[in-house]
């Protein structure tokens, strides 16, 4: 499958994740690449239905006005080499992961969702047993998991992750970062939130995360 896919990243009128610049980044990528890994972007190639039950393709072109620009990059990243790394940017960059995880959902490729919830699990291991590789651990926040459900659908792997870890961990203030007002607001919009937590609190013994594998997806999954 020859020739490359044009693919613009970034917002048209607005943008539900933290967006860039405001203008559109345009790629081509190879479409034999593509087609490797992403269940949607070989829909888009096939240009005699894609228009017609596909949204997000005009002329031929895959839009994404929605997405976050930096995530994208990850995506590339990974895409030639098998990994990313993280803009040096704080907290700000594990928002950008969160958003690729969201474009991985986006792009149905099961590959690249589970390639980014291993990353993001392993940055909030805070067990000296349980971490394998020094990576450095990354709170979460109160605007960390409202990017998370605001981005994600109910049965979202991520959103799962993110509950288990809350309910083992609220009370720790060494990864749970942020005030009591900031906390109440997010789980006054998401309650399941505030049940979780309370039940790892009364709980006889303290709740665990589950392993990894837990949280991979075994298949493509849109949100």
């Amino acid at each position: 499958m020859g020739g490359a896919l044009e693919i613009h990243i970034g917002p048209a009128n607005g943008c539900t994740i933290a967006c860039c610049d405001g203008a559109a980044q345009i790629w081509h990528l190879p479409k034999a690449l593509l087609s490797q890994h992403f269940e949607l972007i070989t829909k888009v190639m096939d240009a005699r239905t894609a228009s017609k039950h596909i949204p997000e393709v005009q002329n031929g072109r895959l839009l994404l006005p929605q997405e976050h620009q930096g995530a994208f990059v990850l995506f590339v990243e990974w895409l030639y080499y098998g990994s990313y790394t993280l803009p040096d940017t704080g907290p700000a960059s594990f928002d950008v992961e969160v958003a690729a995880y969201h474009l991985a959902e986006k792009l149905c490729s099961g590959s690249f969702i589970n390639y980014v919830m291993a990353q993001i699990y392993e940055r909030h291991k805070d067990d000296g047993i349980f971490r394998f590789t020094p990576v450095t651990l990354t709170p979460v926040t109160p605007t960390l998991i409202n990017q998370v459900f605001r981005s994600t659908s109910e049965h979202s792997l991520l959103r799962k992750f993110y509950l288990d870890y809350l309910e083992a961990n609220f009370t720790k203030s060494n990864v749970v970062k942020g005030s009591t007002v900031e906390w109440d607001r997010v789980m006054q919009d998401f309650p399941e939130i505030r049940m979780r937590v309370l039940e790892g609190m009364r709980a006889d013994s303290r709740p665990a995360v589950k392993p990894l594998a837990e949280y991979m997806s075994d298949s493509p999954r849109t949100t």
